[in-house]
Formats: structure tokens, sequence, C-alpha cells
């Protein structure tokens, strides 16, 4: 088993696509990226994304996966954004301190 990879129990070695093409997809071990991919890579992803059930970016999306997706969404980004904002101001009180003293030599 290589290096951080999950149990085997916890990921199955197949699965269905039930949304667009109902075809199987192998699930494979990536080493290199420590994240499974699928066998084979379909050579048009397009028709994932423009499905209507997609609710990656669609706000009309009804349902309560479509609502709990989009709740976590906004508590991702409002996360990212706080992490951001005491970042920047983490910097810009370092580049404060950094003039002042610049200033005063």
């Amino acid at each position: 088993m290589a290096k951080n990879r999950p149990s085997q129990t916890t990921v199955p070695s197949e699965v269905k696509d039930y949304m667009v093409s109902g075809g199987t997809f192998a699930l494979k071990w990536d080493v290199a990226t420590k994240a499974y991919r699928t066998q084979p890579k379909p050579k048009d992803l397009s028709p994932y994304y423009d499905h209507p059930d997609y609710i990656s970016h669609n706000t009309q999306a009804q349902g309560w996966r479509a609502k709990v997706y989009r709740m976590v969404r906004r508590f991702n980004v409002a996360l990212k954004l706080k992490w951001l904002q005491s970042a920047v101001s983490s910097w810009a009180y370092t580049i404060g301190l950094w003039l002042r003293h610049r200033r005063f030599c």
C-alpha cells in the first residue's frame, strides 16, 4: 500500500457514472498527487459541467444536496476571506514596521 493512501475499505475499486455516461470507471491511486484518479479518464469533461444536475456553480439547483452544498460553499468562501484578511493585515503590519525602522536608521 502506498504511503498516505486511504484504507482500501473506504474507497470502491470501481464506480458507476449515473449522471452522464452510465459507464463504469476504475479508481486508481496516484502516488504523485496522493489522490485517486478515474481510469479511463473521460476524453471530454464538458458534458459533466454542462449537466443541469451539476451544482458546483449552479445557484438554481433545488433539493437538499444543493442547499447543503451552497451552505458549505458559503462557509468555505467566508473562511478563506478571513484567512486572506489575516494574511494581508499581518503582511501590512510587517511592512509598516520595516518602513518605520528604515526611516529611523
